[in-house]
Parts: structure tokens; C-alpha cells; sequence
């Protein structure tokens, strides 16, 4: 197995996207729900459990499978757009949830 192959088809700006919109997510989800006197600790093992270990980990099982199967790297390069959009609309539910106006509302 080549690491180098597996780090070049899910690390870098990838990666740090999913990262970034996973971190924002946790942030503001946390704020939102001390804010609205919801908050339990279940929650964070919800979130950690749904959006951290289900997207990235299927995103690196993705990936992995990739290294064997090079014609899926296409695939391994929509889930991470798929899982980036997911990320960006919950953030964008978030903000809409704390009143702040968003530039892309329903009409």
C-alpha cells in the first residue's frame, strides 16, 4: 500500500475543508444550544459519532478502497463535495437559528 497515493487522493485542501466545516458545526452547535438551554453532553457523542466518525470515516474508507480501485477517485472527490455542501447548509441552519440573516434565504 502506498501512503503517499492514499494522502494525495483524501488529504490536503480536502481534508482541511472538512475539517474547518466540522470545527464551525461543533462551535456553533454547542452556542446554539447553551443558548437555547438544550445542551447535553448526549448530543456531543450524536454529533461526534454522526458527522465526525460517519463522514470522515466513510470519506477515508473511500478513499482507501480508491487505492486499489484507482477509477473511483472521481467518487472519493464527489463525496468530499457532497460532505462539504451537508457541512455548509448546517451551518447555514445554524445561523439562521441564532436570527443572523444569510445571503442565500428561501424566497
Amino acid at each position: 500500500m502506498n501512503i503517499g497515493a492514499f494522502a494525495a487522493v483524501v488529504d490536503g485542501i480536502k481534508l482541511t475543508t472538512l475539517g474547518s466545516l466540522i470545527l464551525a458545526n461543533f462551535a456553533l452547535g454547542v452556542i446554539l444550544a447553551i443558548k437555547r438551554k438544550e445542551f447535553q453532553w448526549s448530543y456531543l457523542y450524536h454529533f461526534i459519532d454522526s458527522d465526525v466518525l460517519g463522514l470522515i470515516g466513510g470519506y477515508y474508507i473511500l478513499g482507501f478502497t480508491a487505492l486499489f480501485r484507482p477509477e473511483i477517485i472521481p467518487a472519493v472527490w464527489a463525496a468530499w463535495a457532497a460532505i462539504d455542501l451537508k457541512l455548509i447548509v448546517d451551518l447555514k441552519d445554524k445561523i439562521k437559528a441564532f436570527g443572523l440573516p444569510t445571503d442565500f434565504e428561501e424566497k
